[in-house]
């Protein structure tokens, strides 16, 4: 089986994140898409606080469950608050010939950057990049800019799937 792996913060998860797994899984052939969301703030993340592992893990679960190709990790939890790639596959058992590691352009640009980098590269099937190896729509959906519009009381229910906004609002995230 020929596996994607999409990680990273969904923070919280919108259609831009399954729009680009969607493409990734159709377009690189792939089997299955897990997303693998990190437990703490990455080392790079300089914007507000995250939400609880568990309120974004219930997230990822609400906007893919009726996707059957797509499945979530929380494995990501056992590898302490800060989240290294390479530590994550190996718990996961995908630092592998059949994983096919799924990153945005922005990610990529700081690939070099991250932890055991080499490992990754070398142990791994490819590192398929939106918008290089897979389509990447031409809108630019950003978490950040929802959590903004939440904390303004802005409309997101045409960017985050349904079950998603209403998990939001009766959970009052967002809100600081």
């Amino acid at each position: 089986m020929k596996i994607g792996v999409f990680g990273g913060t969904f923070n919280p998860p919108h259609i831009g994140h399954l729009m680009l797994a969607d493409n990734a899984l159709t377009e690189l052939k792939l089997d299955k898409v897990i997303f693998v969301p990190s437990v703490g703030s990455p080392p790079w993340y300089k914007e507000s606080p995250i939400v609880s592992f568990n309120d974004r893990i219930v997230m990822i679960l609400y906007a893919t469950m009726f996707m059957d190709k797509f499945e979530i990790s929380g494995d990501a939890a056992e590898c302490g608050s800060i989240t290294y790639t390479v530590e994550v596959l190996k718990k996961m058992g995908m630092l592998n010939k059949n994983t096919v590691l799924l990153m945005g352009p922005d990610a990529y640009s700081t690939f070099w950057e991250w932890n055991n980098y080499d490992d990754i590269a070398k142990s791994c099937h490819s590192i398929a990049v939106a918008g290089r190896d897979f389509y990447m729509p031409d809108f630019n959906i950003r978490s950040s800019d929802i959590r903004e519009m939440i904390k303004n009381g802005k409309s997101i229910k045409h960017i985050v799937p349904e079950f998603i906004v209403n998990y939001i609002k009766m959970k009052g995230l967002y809100k600081e």
